[in-house]
């Protein structure tokens, strides 16, 4: 099944390249160059364009149902929402609101981040980080995160 995977940078790319699925048919929508270049490199199907302007979605769709994952920043999704929604009213829409996709100095200090799309992951073949490291949390005696750590 076709699916287009809306992200301005190659994020879901680099998501949902590895997952082996071969019933995922993913049209990549990008705004980066760099990331079109890296995406069309390895094989991906992707388009370049404004991620807000009706006439990307016009290029992708093929039928209007085809069903779109967005991973853009908050302040963005409803503008490319009503993009799409132009020109495929009936696409299902599934937006992505996650600290991966929050621009800010706390996620971006946080270290390796592990995310698998359409697949679980077998214990043996979990993912360890190149340099494995201790986690130290910081939390007032009386907060809530120090009565979860506990």
């Amino acid at each position: 099944m076709r699916c287009i995977l809306v992200c301005p940078d190659d994020f879901l790319w680099r998501l949902v390249a590895d997952s082996g699925e071969p019933r995922l048919d993913p049209l990549y929508l990008v705004e980066s160059g760099r990331a079109r270049t890296r995406i069309a490199q390895r094989g991906g199907d992707v388009l370049t364009g404004d991620l807000e302007r009706d006439g990307l979605y016009r290029r992708a769709f093929r039928t209007g149902h085809e069903p779109v994952l967005l991973a853009v920043e908050r302040p963005r999704q409803a503008r490319i929402a009503a993009a799409i929604r132009r020109v495929a009213p009936e696409a299902p829409i599934l937006a992505l609101a996650s600290v991966f996709l929050q621009p800010s100095n706390v996620t971006r200090a946080c270290g390796d981040k592990f995310v698998l799309v359409g697949r679980g992951v077998e214990f043996h073949r979990a993912y360890a980080a190149v340099y494995p490291a201790s986690i130290v949390i910081f939390a007032k005696p009386q907060g809530h995160a120090a009565k979860a750590i506990s």
